[in-house]
This record gives C-alpha cells, sequence and structure tokens, in this order.
C-alpha cells in the first residue's frame, strides 16, 4: 500500500447501504476517496470518463452491487472485464443476496470477491474493516 489515499467506485443504489458503507470506509485506516453512483450505467459512465464524469479518476478498486437499475452489475462487471483499460481494477460485489446463483454468476464474470451485506451499520463496519485488512493493508492494487 501506499500514502496516496485509495481512490474507490461504490456504485450502490439503495441510499442507506451506500450511507452505511461510505460511513464505514471513513473510519478505516487506509486513507480515501469514495465516489458514489446510483446505478450501473452511471458506473460505466464515470469508468470511460464519460457525460457528467468527465474527469473522474481512475479508481483504485470498484464496490459493485449486483441489483441496480439501468444495467444490473452483472452487465457492469462484464464490461469491465471486456475492456482492456479496465479489467485490472479488482471488482468486489457487495450484495444482499447471499443465494448460491449470484454468488456463482457473480465469480463467473470475474469478481475479485463476493460479500454479503447487511442492513445493520455494526455489520457493515466490519465489512468494510475486513476489506480494509486484506484490499487495502495486504493486496498490492494495479494503479496506475
Amino acid at each position: 500500500m501506499t500514502n496516496q489515499p485509495l481512490t474507490i467506485l461504490l456504485a450502490e443504489d439503495e441510499e442507506n447501504d451506500a450511507f452505511f458503507l461510505k460511513q464505514a470506509l471513513e473510519a478505516v485506516s487506509a486513507p480515501n476517496t469514495v465516489h458514489h453512483v446510483r446505478d450501473g450505467q452511471q458506473a460505466l459512465d464515470f469508468l470511460k470518463q464519460q457525460g457528467a464524469y468527465e474527469s473522474a479518476p481512475r479508481p483504485d478498486i470498484i464496490l459493485l452491487d449486483i441489483n441496480m437499475p439501468k444495467k444490473s452489475g452483472y452487465d457492469v462487471l462484464l464490461e469491465i472485464k471486456a475492456d482492456d483499460s479496465l479489467k485490472a481494477i479488482p471488482v468486489i460485489v457487495i450484495s444482499g443476496s447471499n443465494d448460491v446463483d449470484d454468488v456463482y454468476k457473480s465469480y463467473n464474470h470475474y469478481a475479485a470477491a463476493y460479500i454479503t451485506k447487511s442492513k445493520s451499520l455494526e455489520s457493515m463496519n466490519n465489512l468494510v474493516s475486513a476489506v480494509d485488512s486484506f484490499w487495502f493493508r495486504h493486496v498490492t492494487l494495479p494503479r496506475i
């Protein structure tokens, strides 16, 4: 890990979940900047620096919900992994579903990890703490 703040793209349509995730990310040890988008199309626009996201930074890691409007997380994941300029960015799927088919489909679409989210602030803090411990402290991210 470097001393530079991590750039995190959070693609989450549920405002409560996004709020809890952002709060938890503020409390982790790794300095970070979170950019929040509310649907799959906004996520792709951000990543491709299109429209309102023309000057968006390249994220170091993506936290992606699978059930989103306009484009599903699965569609977003497929487009990211098919794009040579984006495919190295780790994508962690964070979903309310613990259905085995959702888990399998996410990994089959090249997710780096699948995490089932909870509705409590304490559980969200524990989830983000685990992400911080592994992804932000131990993993060398493909920073460009």
